[in-house]
């Protein structure tokens, strides 16, 4: 595995060495010699065509991330916007849920356990003999 890494690493740095000596050797000569060899003619075709077909790709690309650039901004900052209001309102509306479950747990409390606040029920005594309801209950019963 580390032979392979080294094989790639120095291949790599001897094709960038090749390259930048082909790009300065080509720099300097505008022209071809006298009697060029074709295959330096279409190394220096293939070359100039490349990096003309990279210069144009860089300034389409350039020019798409100019007018993409700020419909993404305002996107963005509208989501942020409209996130930050819909986390205030589920803030909000969690502070109602609470209070209500608490509201409720307190009526339940009560109901259950009676209010601590109220006096409690009278108690009432009879003799066993006697009638639990009044006598105009009784009337109201017959």
């Amino acid at each position: 595995m580390q032979l392979m890494k080294a094989v790639l690493i120095s291949s790599t740095m001897f094709m960038a060495m090749a390259l930048s000596a082909h790009a300065a050797e080509s720099s300097k000569k505008k022209g071809y010699r006298d009697n060029p060899n074709i295959f330096e003619v279409l190394g220096q075709k293939t070359l100039d065509t490349a990096q003309d077909a990279a210069n144009a790709v860089d300034r389409g690309t350039q020019k798409g991330i100019a007018k993409v650039k700020p419909k993404v901004a305002e996107t963005w900052h509208e989501t942020k916007t409209y996130s930050e209001e819909q986390t205030e309102i589920a803030k909000e509306n969690s502070q109602k849920a609470a209070a209500t479950v608490n509201r409720k747990w307190k009526q339940a409390k009560a109901s259950v356990l009676g209010d601590p606040n109220s006096p409690p029920a009278p108690i009432e005594s009879h003799p066993l003999s006697q009638s639990s309801t009044t006598p105009a209950q009784n009337e109201q019963l017959n």
